[in-house]
């Protein structure tokens, strides 16, 4: 798994050095960008801290003031472009829970709680909108680059599921879910769980407004319909190879699925560079800024 972590940063770093005219494009056409529309994008990336702050919010049956929840999710950027797949901040959800006076297995099981409440709705909206009829799957034209990284992804999903540690993870996954089954229901709470799960659906929401936001600021071919379920493969796809913050992995599954659905690929690099812009690489000197009041603090 460590090698499997480094793999998609390495591949994306090989991409960006090979292909100089392609990205001098994508920044010829940020400069065209509408600012308006822009705006709009910054707002939906602010967005996504609130509702993961209402969802871990939901995942404790304990009360919690919102402002420091909201903080740990604003602390949690900088770590989690360290280390792959969301683990930093779910480690900082942790600590911060077990300053509040949570028992270790409490505060594993709420961490794990609003994870997987995080990853049901991302599953069941890709199906909905895939099998719904909104978005036809003919219609998206994915080109020979894009079948080569889906096949890859899939080839090294199959392998990771043939080692017996990544099983026995799976297993004890499931476990843990039957084990922590009221949390996911809210503990008996209708307030907890509509923090829970509606945090949970707005996460991804979110994310794909604010890919959609970019891409029409910068005039991008495609609706907002095929661009969140781009968004919704592609962050699955990305999360089979886990990497530091995604890099690597999410941006050549954007880029790929973009490109595939028709945008051009200046385009398509363009969008996919400001929305980690604006979602990773931005905010990561307010995020250093408030974990360091945190520790100080000792809020964490």
């Amino acid at each position: 798994m460590a090698v499997l972590s480094i793999v998609a940063p390495a591949v994306g770093a090989v991409w960006l050095g090979t292909h100089h005219e392609e990205l001098r494009a994508a920044f010829q056409a940020c400069k065209r960008a509408d600012g308006e529309w822009l705006l709009v994008a910054v707002v939906a990336a602010c967005a996504t801290y609130f509702a993961a702050a209402a969802s871990m919010k939901g995942a404790v049956t304990r009360k919690l003031p919102f402002g420091q929840l909201l903080a740990i999710q604003i602390a949690g950027i900088l770590p989690n472009v360290l280390v792959p797949a969301g683990m930093g901040v779910a480690a900082l959800q942790t600590r911060y829970l077990l300053r509040r006076g949570l028992t270790m297995a409490e505060a594993v099981a709420s961490t794990a709680a609003n994870a997987t409440a995080g990853a049901i709705p991302h599953a069941l909206m890709l199906i909905v909108l895939l099998f719904a009829g909104a978005v036809p799957v003919p219609h998206l034209a994915f080109g020979g680059s894009t079948r080569l990284f889906v096949v890859a992804t899939v080839a090294a999903a199959l392998v990771a599921a043939c080692v017996p540690k990544v099983r026995r993870a799976i297993v004890s996954v499931a476990r843990r879910l039957v084990e922590h089954r009221d949390l996911l229901a809210g503990a008996g709470s209708t307030r907890r769980a509509a923090l829970l799960w509606g945090g949970s659906i707005a996460i991804p929401m979110l994310h794909a407004a604010t890919l959609c936001a970019i891409a029409a600021a910068l005039h991008a071919p495609l609706g907002p319909g095929k661009i969140i379920v781009v968004y919704l493969v592609a962050s699955a796809l990305s999360a089979v190879i886990p990497s530091p913050g995604g890099f690597g992995g999410l941006d050549a599954a954007l880029t790929a699925l973009l490109t595939g659905a028709g945008v051009p690929t200046a385009t398509a690099i363009a969008a996919v560079l400001g929305y980690r812009l604006l979602t990773a690489w931005l905010p990561l000197a307010p995020s250093a800024a408030v974990c360091g009041v945190l520790i100080r603090t000792r809020v964490i």
